[in-house]
């Protein structure tokens, strides 16, 4: 068989090899990475800190309103006590009385804000819960699908070395060390087939005279444009 013939053979199966080293890599990384389940653990995360937030200021608020009534409570007992017989001190009370009820309107207020936000900070968190468990399941079923498809692809991988180092013990040592420099130097592609008279590799046009030279069973020819070894089919 002629060697060219042969070096396309073993192009091709190297095209096959790289392909799947590619997808591999592609794998790996979907596996460990997972943007999906990423993006909803943050989402998660955030609720989980706006909840809790939320949680904690409506129970100051709750305090709050709390320590007003106590004084409110307070501040009644002492007007009505018949402790105070100053009008002063009445009077002192009585607009202590007024502040602290203008200030238990704000916080009541402000407490009715705070339970509407930790409302909706929990239907957000719940929210997140769900997206989370679906997005937890759909993970785990990708990743089944991408470790079955893992698992073919590095059995495809072995035939195909197999066959590889079975073609390559037919090519000439010098023979091989050019190809292999050239798969280096050319992206991975040492043999360009002809195609309606071009290289399809660098889509240069050839002569007749290259064309019918690719032809040869003997020798080795190369592409005057891109330097790959040309095959005629």
């Amino acid at each position: 068989m002629s060697q060219v013939i042969t070096l396309f053979r073993l192009q091709k199966i190297d095209s096959q090899c790289d392909k799947i080293h590619v997808r591999l890599s592609e794998i790996e990384r979907e596996i460990k990475e997972d943007v999906i389940l990423k993006e909803a653990h943050q989402m998660h995360d955030q609720a989980l800190v706006a909840e809790r937030s939320a949680h904690e200021h409506e129970r100051s608020t709750e305090e709050a309103v709390r320590g007003i009534q106590i004084k409110l409570e307070h501040n009644q007992s002492s007007q009505f006590g018949g402790k105070i017989f100053s009008p002063k001190e009445l009077q002192d009370l009585q607009s202590e009385q007024s502040a602290l009820e203008r200030r238990r309107t704000e916080l009541e207020e402000e407490q009715l804000n705070a339970m509407m936000i930790l409302e909706k900070a929990e239907k957000v968190k719940r929210e997140a819960d769900a997206n989370l468990a679906m997005a937890e399941q759909k993970s785990s079923s990708r990743q089944a699908l991408l470790r079955g498809e893992q698992v073919t692809l590095q059995q495809e991988l072995e035939k195909l070395d197999a066959e590889r180092q079975a073609i390559r013990t037919t090519v000439s040592v010098d023979l091989a060390d050019t190809y292999d420099k050239l798969r280096l130097q050319k992206k991975g592609v040492a043999v360009a087939m002809i195609v309606d008279e071009c290289c399809a590799a660098c889509g240069s046009s050839l002569t007749p005279a290259d064309c019918q030279a690719a032809r040869s069973p003997s020798k080795i020819n190369y592409c005057p444009s891109c330097g790959r070894i040309l095959y005629a089919g």
